[in-house]
């Protein structure tokens, strides 16, 4: 699997401490995958799936319906209030 680092750190910040990703991360995240296709870099488009598959393997607490109202995990894993 090919997904761009910037993109999972990204995701990471944005699990960890609910710090808002660029559009294209945002719109992955939130399951709008042909908006994020258009925000995404020349160089990650062919792999493209990669990153597709990539997001749906993350918690759904953090993702899709539910990414307006996460708001980030605390040092033990629990979510932040």
């Amino acid at each position: 699997m090919r997904v761009c680092t910037s993109i999972t750190s990204a995701i990471d910040l944005w699990i960890s401490h609910g710090l808002k990703p660029g559009s294209c991360t945002e719109h992955l995240l939130r399951g709008d995958y042909d908006r994020a296709l258009q925000h995404a870099h020349p160089l990650i488009k062919p792999h493209w799936n990669d990153h597709i598959e990539y997001i749906e393997s993350l918690p759904e607490e953090c993702r899709g319906e539910n990414y307006d109202s996460w708001k980030g995990e605390t040092v033990d894993g629990t979510e932040i209030a």
